[in-house]
């Protein structure tokens, strides 16, 4: 919790439209996208990714579970 000047602030921000500690913690996640990304880019400030297969990406996509405010891949532990 490095950030929590940030993490409050995005709290404050939000808390009065929902109680939802989902969608909270969702908007704390894309407050602090630049702190958590900055700590793993290189020496030449590049973020190393993976991209996945075409396939792979639509087998995930066509197991989420989406409920009101949360989407998760609900996959079997095999695949």
């Amino acid at each position: 919790m490095r950030d929590l000047e940030t993490i409050l602030e995005t709290l404050g921000d939000f808390a009065p439209r929902t109680n939802d500690t989902d969608l909270l913690t969702e908007q704390v996640r894309i407050a602090l996208a630049r702190t958590i990304c900055r700590q793993h880019v290189d020496a030449n400030d590049r973020l190393p990714c993976l991209m996945l297969e075409a396939g792979l990406e639509e087998l995930i996509a066509g197991h989420v579970e989406q409920s009101e405010s949360t989407a998760a891949a609900a996959m079997e532990a095999g695949r």
